[in-house]
């Protein structure tokens, strides 16, 4: 682009001159002027054909809740980076715009508009459910797609709307959860901890496990939720948590907050076992949690070692790029960027990108098939998982998807 407004700019003083021999001859047209015309023309058209075409990410990258979001963000420039060195999309290379939601619903929604303002296709993210519903009627409003990698709050399961994600639903995560801790681990009085920073993933979470836990036959004795952020301390919530006689505890927090638990736990109440949502399985809850979080239990739609050979390649690629291992997080992010950029070969207009997708609705991922239903949402395999050894690794059997779970 740059020459090409060079070449203008010679253009332009060079036609009054071609006027002014116009004038002297008196001549009906000028070849030479024509030529340069079409040819300014043509190169416009070329400099538009290898223009980038824009994707947007947005995650947390900053605050108690950025694991996720940074992991996000990794794995998609990972995508756009492994893709521009394949050529790109149709011969346009990707540029990728990441913004901070910094978990604050105002902020994602401006941040939405300044993507939208960029010129971006459609945008990786959200992470956090409580992100995802304050940004669902402005992407409506903005015509823009959200395929978010890590979002399974119930509130946006079947809706006609912009929202596509590659994680199922809560639901038959805490239907699991709930039977393991009954049926498995013989609980019948159990405690629960939840955050209110993303508070829609988190309350209907626990709301979900308390009514299948009930209907079990189990009691939960104590709900304890928090907002987290600089400052907030666990010791006088966990002794609480002390004095209610449960049997254990089912976190629904963040990494970095369900370590800092875990150690009170360990400190006053040793023995006691701990559960939690898939949303602290990151590897920042093994860096800050140490042995204190093991043998801590999850059911997750994610298992590394069991993703097959492009999972492998993917792992690799993301150790040499970013000398971390990857979590479900990033593993979840790097299939919804190749989603995007799956579809940006059929089209990379903005109002093409629901109707490609849907009228595909499969799609290759690391960790199995993606299928979308009409609504958006998926159905992935569900593992129970346990942390040994200072890992995330399966225990048991894999589990099956359930009847409840299914739609």
């Amino acid at each position: 682009m740059t020459f090409f407004f060079g070449y203008l700019r010679q253009v332009s003083r060079f036609l009054p001159r071609v006027r002014r021999s116009k004038e002297k001859r008196n001549s009906g047209s000028s070849p030479v002027l024509l030529v340069l015309l079409l040819f300014s023309l043509l190169l416009f058209s070329g400099c538009r054909e290898t223009e980038p075409v824009s994707l947007g990410f947005l995650g947390s990258l900053t605050g108690s809740l950025s694991d996720l979001g940074r992991a996000g963000r990794n794995a998609v420039t990972l995508a756009v980076e492994e893709q521009n060195a394949r050529g790109g999309v149709r011969g346009r290379p990707l540029k990728l715009l990441v913004r901070d939601t910094e978990q604050e619903r105002d902020r994602a929604v401006a941040r939405l508009h300044e993507l939208a303002d960029a010129g971006v296709v459609a945008v990786i993210g959200p992470m956090t459910t409580e992100i995802a519903l304050a940004l669902r009627e402005p992407s409506a409003e903005l015509g823009l797609v959200l395929i978010s990698p890590t979002v399974s709050g119930d509130a946006l399961t079947g809706l006609d709307d912009l929202f596509f994600r590659v994680m199922e639903s809560n639901l038959e995560e805490t239907r699991r959860l709930a039977d393991y801790s009954y049926t498995t681990a013989g609980f019948r009085r159990a405690a629960v901890i939840y955050d209110e920073a993303n508070r829609g993933y988190a309350h209907p979470f626990y709301q979900g496990l308390r009514e299948r836990f009930e209907t079990l036959g189990g009691e939960i004795v104590r709900v304890d939720s928090y907002r987290s952020g600089p400052g907030v301390r666990f010791s006088a919530l966990v002794e609480n948590l002390a004095e209610s006689g449960a049997d254990g505890v089912f976190l629904a927090t963040g990494a970095h907050d369900a370590a800092r638990i875990a150690q009170q736990v360990r400190l006053q109440i040793p023995g006691m076992p701990l559960l939690s949502s898939s949303w602290a399985m990151t590897e920042e809850l093994i860096a800050h949690g140490g042995n204190a979080v093991e043998g801590m239990v999850f059911f997750n739609r994610y298992l590394h070692d069991n993703s097959g050979p492009e999972g492998e390649e993917f792992r690799e690629a993301y150790r040499k790029r970013f000398s971390e291992e990857p979590s479900f997080a990033a593993s979840f992010s790097y299939e919804a960027a190749r989603v995007l950029i799956s579809l940006l070969e059929d089209t990379w207009k903005r109002e093409e990108i629901k109707p490609a997708l849907l009228a595909r609705r499969e799609f290759p991922g690391i960790l199995g098939p993606i299928v979308f239903d009409r609504y958006g949402d998926v159905l992935r395999q569900l593992y129970r998982m346990e942390v040994r050894n200072g890992a995330f690794r399966i225990v048991g059997p894999v589990e099956p998807l359930g009847d409840e779970g299914k739609r």
